[in-house]
């Protein structure tokens, strides 16, 4: 993992890139969070709120960690994570 933070380091193009750790294969208990982040604004605040309570470590804090916390319940199952949630529409 210090290398994969190391990379971002060195080649992201943004300041914002954030990078967040889960020491587990069940990420489902972010999936609210995740379809939160898909309706509303949040703000990097909450996410680092959300990613204490749920035992997620923050590697690099920019903007990105919104959408970097919202992405773990989805990465076994990439072909959900971009269906439409209609309720919301």
């Amino acid at each position: 993992l210090q290398d994969i933070k190391a990379a971002l380091e060195q080649y992201s193009v943004s300041s914002e890139t954030g990078m967040v750790v889960l020491d587990d294969f069940d990420a489902s208990h972010l999936e609210d969070y995740s379809k939160e982040c898909r309706t509303r604004i949040l703000t990097k605040e909450y996410a680092k709120l959300i990613a204490r309570a749920n035992d997620v470590q923050v590697w690099m804090d920019g903007n990105g960690i919104i959408g970097a916390l919202a992405a773990l319940p989805w990465f076994d199952r990439p072909n959900e994570s971009v269906k439409i949630d209609r309720t919301h529409l």
